[in-house]
């Protein structure tokens, strides 16, 4: 596993002098209709009463929440916090105390399973193909754990639970009492994840714990938050550790991520990001494309054109790549840091974070290629997956 995680390579290419294509944050720009939008909640919240309804903001942003990704929010059933990072550590909490053994998709992000390892959680790696595009229950039955964390889409690769696979996987879960928790921070991005996770684990008798999060598609400098949603089984038992953890958000925060959201308008920002991303997936691949006589790219198709990062396989040695990308003042992602649970894996994979401004992640994109026309040795054909 490698020595620095993913966070602290992000956090380098937070830099303005760089060119970030590292973190998988929403950065590009705000739509001027929001902009509008959110100097008039800021001017309403200063010259409003003193104690603002904390419940009307919050019921406001869970509503248009849910407009997007068709989770419903029940009182009792769900809980929010500040960051998906928050959400799992307070799972991590609850794992550790009932003593559950704890499976973990992989490649994934590495500080899922980071923040389980800090409350010393046994971890167990469940390879992706193990998941989709159907789940292997005779391998996890082989793996004895009593928990499960998923990312779908999952970050990388995008690849995601079909609805049936993800009902299967809870009939699996409700038959031998395994708690399934799933993060869902780019739901955002595959219309197919958009149901009621939570109201299917209750009809299916499963426990099921689910994030939502803001960060990776509203561009507000990261004022962002996530929610925790939880099956009626489990949800007092997690809402007794998010009790210790914090007692509510900023209203505030809740009044400006709604008005970005709003679903009756055609310019909120989720429309937004869906033709940014599908621009820049655009630009990317006539990029490609263009140098066919350069190199090898391997381009795996997430099931979505609208997922918001871009998991590559480029030719040569990846770390010399790395290298003089960073040398021209761009940060992406080496591949190798979300194979956390092995010492090899994606050494030849980048990922590229696109929610960004098309003309800033095209100059991302020609340095990358630009480097590559550099370093290796011209070839006739480009692979796409």
């Amino acid at each position: 596993m490698p020595a620095e995680t993913i966070t602290e390579l992000e956090r380098d290419a937070l830099l303005s002098s760089v060119i970030n294509l590292s973190d998988g944050h929403a950065h590009q720009s705000l739509g001027e209709e929001s902009k509008c939008r959110v100097q008039d909640v800021v001017k309403c919240f200063l010259s409003g009463p003193a104690r603002p309804d904390y419940f009307a903001a919050e019921r406001e942003f869970l509503d248009n929440l849910t407009a997007h990704t068709g989770q419903v929010f029940i009182p009792g059933q769900y809980a929010i916090t500040y960051a998906s990072s928050v959400a799992m550590s307070m799972i991590a909490a609850l794992v550790k105390r009932e003593r559950r053994r704890v499976g973990v998709v992989c490649p994934t992000f590495d500080n899922i399973p980071g923040l389980l390892e800090v409350m010393e959680v046994p971890l167990v790696p469940v390879p992706e193909e193990w998941l989709s595009p159907d789940c292997d229950f005779q391998r996890l039955d082989s793996l004895g754990i009593e928990a499960i964390v998923l990312v779908t889409p999952n970050n990388p690769t995008g690849t995601c639970l079909a609805r049936a696979a993800m009902c299967d996987l809870m009939d699996w879960a409700a038959r031998r009492h395994v708690q399934v928790i799933v993060d869902l921070a780019f739901r955002w991005f595959e219309p197919a994840m958009k149901w009621d996770l939570i109201a299917e684990a209750d009809a299916r008798g499963a426990d099921v714990i689910t994030i939502d999060d803001t960060g990776k598609i509203l561009p507000l400098a990261d004022l962002k938050v996530s929610v925790l949603a939880a099956s009626r089984n489990i949800c007092q038992r997690i809402q007794a550790i998010h009790n210790q953890y914090v007692l509510n958000v900023s209203a505030l925060t809740l009044r400006l991520l709604s008005v970005m959201l709003e679903p009756g308008r055609e310019s909120n920002e989720i429309a937004r990001a869906a033709r940014t991303i599908g621009e820049n997936r655009g630009y990317l691949d006539r990029v490609i494309d263009l140098y066919n006589e350069t190199a090898v790219v391997t381009i795996p198709k997430p099931p979505s054109p609208t997922m918001s990062v871009q998991w590559l396989r480029l030719p040569g040695e990846p770390e010399q790549i790395l290298s003089h990308c960073r040398e021209r003042g761009l940060e992406i992602l080496p591949g190798r840091n979300f194979y956390w649970s092995m010492d090899t894996g994606g050494e030849r994979h980048v990922r590229l974070a696109m929610m960004r401004d098309p003309s800033y992640f095209a100059s991302g994109v020609d340095i990358l290629i630009d480097t590559l026309s550099g370093l290796i040795q011209p070839s006739n054909h480009i692979v796409r997956g």
